[in-house]
C-alpha cells in the first residue's frame, strides 16, 4: 500500500514527501501551525458557555489562572473554600451528576461541549434519569479527580467529568468523558471509566459517544461499580443484534 492510501485512513503525518533533505515547504508550514494550535488550545482561557440551554452553576477549583494549572496538577484537584462551602449548603437529588472543565485543552470545551450535552441530556431523558440538582457544573482549569471531593459532598451515585484531553498535533480539541460510581475522596484512574476522542468528523461523533456514555451509566447502576471492572461492550451488543436479524 502506498503511503498517500494510507492518508486516506489517518491524521498521522505520513507519505510527506521530500524537498532534499528535508520536508517540503508545505509540509513543515502545516506542522508548525498545527504546533501552534496545540499550544493555544492549552494556554487560551475558557470562555464559559453563558448561552447553555440548561441550568448550570459555575464552580471554582484552587488554581488561579492557566499557568499555575500547569504547574499545580495538586490544586486541580481541589475545589475553592467558596465552592465547597457552597456545595454544602445544597440538598441536591438526582440520577447523574455532570462536571465540565476545559482540562488542558479550551478548544474542546468550545467546538464541541455543546454538541455532547445536547446529545447526552437527550438520552439520559429518553431513559428517564435525571441531572443531579437539575443542573450542570462548570469548573474551569480542574483535574478529572476534582469530582472525588464534589461526589463526597454531594453523594451522587454517578459522576460524569467532561472534559478537554491534552491536545495533539492532530487533535487539538479532543473531548473526553470520565464516569465514576460513587465518587469519594482517595479513588484513582482505576475506578473511572473514559470515553476519549470526542471530536467530530475525526474521531467519535456526538451520538455515539453519548451511546457509549449511556451504556456505562447504565452498567454501572446496574453492578454497583465503575472502572477497571466495568467494560464498554455496546460495540458487540450491537454486532450480535445486526447477526441476529441476519
Amino acid at each position: 500500500m502506498k503511503f498517500e492510501d494510507l492518508k486516506k485512513f489517518t491524521q498521522a503525518r505520513v507519505g510527506l514527501g521530500n524537498s532534499g533533505g528535508s520536508i517540503p515547504t508545505k509540509q513543515w508550514l502545516n506542522f508548525a501551525y498545527s504546533h501552534a494550535a496545540a499550544v493555544d488550545a492549552v494556554h487560551i482561557p475558557w470562555e464559559l458557555p453563558l448561552d447553555l440551554d440548561y441550568e448550570f452553576e459555575v464552580l471554582s477549583s484552587q488554581v488561579k489562572n492557566r499557568a499555575d494549572y500547569l504547574k499545580r496538577p495538586d490544586l486541580g484537584r481541589l475545589l475553592s473554600t467558596k465552592s465547597v462551602d457552597f456545595l454544602k449548603e445544597q440538598n441536591m437529588t438526582g440520577d447523574v451528576l455532570i462536571c465540565v472543565s476545559n482540562g488542558l485543552s479550551s478548544f474542546s470545551t468550545a467546538n464541541h461541549l455543546e454538541g455532547y450535552l445536547n446529545a447526552l441530556t437527550a438520552d439520559l431523558e429518553r431513559n428517564k434519569l435525571t441531572l443531579f440538582g437539575g443542573r450542570i457544573f462548570l469548573i474551569p482549569n480542574a483535574r478529572v479527580a476534582v469530582i472525588d471531593e464534589i461526589g463526597e459532598i454531594l453523594k451522587p451515585k454517578l459522576s460524569l467529568m467532561v472534559i478537554g484531553e491534552r491536545p495533539g498535533l492532530s487533535s487539538p480539541d479532543s473531548l473526553a468523558c470520565y464516569m465514576t460510581y460513587e465518587a469519594k475522596k482517595g479513588l484513582s484512574d482505576a475506578n473511572r471509566n473514559c470515553i476519549s476522542n470526542i471530536r467530530p468528523p475525526h474521531g467519535l461523533s456526538y451520538q455515539e459517544a453519548s451511546a457509549k456514555t449511556l451504556y456505562l451509566i447504565k452498567e454501572a447502576f446496574r453492578r454497583k461499580l465503575s472502572g477497571v471492572d466495568l467494560k464498554d461492550e455496546s460495540d458487540q451488543i450491537e454486532l450480535e443484534k445486526k447477526l441476529e436479524l441476519e
